[in-house]
């Protein structure tokens, strides 16, 4: 499918007569974040959290239709509007593709995390809800931020988008009986002993299950 063209025509933008100088707005002000460049591409967050990948040859063709068209960017793009109220597209495509490479070469080996819990700084634990994170510290002190939020620090491992997930609920923990009904259940399949004990393999099976989305968080992961 063909990426969206902005179809303004030459006669409604770029006028040499009319350039505006070249503003150098503060990149905490766009919605969308810009997150490095790897070859003839750009890389940026959009902002829903999804990190795109585009020809930046190709950046101008959908700034405003497709790249800023919410209306944060749509405000956003006033910066380029000359003295006759004209959109300068390519000063404003010149700023986009600028702070993009400003961001550094895009590093594809990065960590991605998803769905789960997982150690954040200091001792404190990220929830990953899909679409939102939480930052759980010792001290029981909260604090949330959307995913493109999270995707505007620089360093450490990128949490991405992804479709939303059922909260924890504290008012029904899981229970003693609902470990025992979990276990019983892995005993559809024959496994082998461990050990003297009396543990099998089912045991291992049901502790990872019970765990799996805890992520990284239990020390012993």
């Amino acid at each position: 499918m063909d990426e969206p063209i902005d179809t303004l025509s030459a006669a409604d933008e770029d006028d040499e007569t009319d350039l505006a100088p070249f503003v150098n707005p503060s990149v905490e002000e766009c919605p969308v974040v810009p997150l490095g460049f790897i070859g003839g591409r750009v890389v940026f967050a959009m902002p829903e959290g999804e990190i795109r990948m585009e020809a930046a040859a190709r950046i101008g063709q959908m700034l405003r239709t497709d790249i800023m068209a919410c209306a944060a960017g749509q405000a956003f793009l006033g910066y380029w509007r000359d003295k006759k109220n004209k959109f300068q597209r390519e000063l404003a495509t010149v700023w986009f593709v600028r702070k993009c490479r400003e961001a550094g070469k895009w590093d594809d080996r990065r960590a991605q995390r998803g769905l789960g819990v997982w150690p954040g700084e200091a001792g404190e634990a990220v929830l990953h809800l899909g679409g939102e994170i939480q930052r759980w510290r010792s001290t029981g002190d909260v604090t949330r931020e959307t995913i493109v939020e999270a995707l505007r620090r620089k360093s450490g491992p990128s949490y991405v988008l992804r479709p939303p997930a059922p909260r924890p609920d504290q008012r029904n923990p899981a229970t003693v009986a609902d470990g025992r009904w979990l276990r019983r259940h892995m005993d559809a399949w024959r496994f082998e002993t461990l050990g003297d004990e009396g543990l099998t393999g089912a045991d291992v099976m049901a502790g990872y299950v019970g765990l799996a989305l805890l992520g990284a968080v239990a020390p012993f992961r």
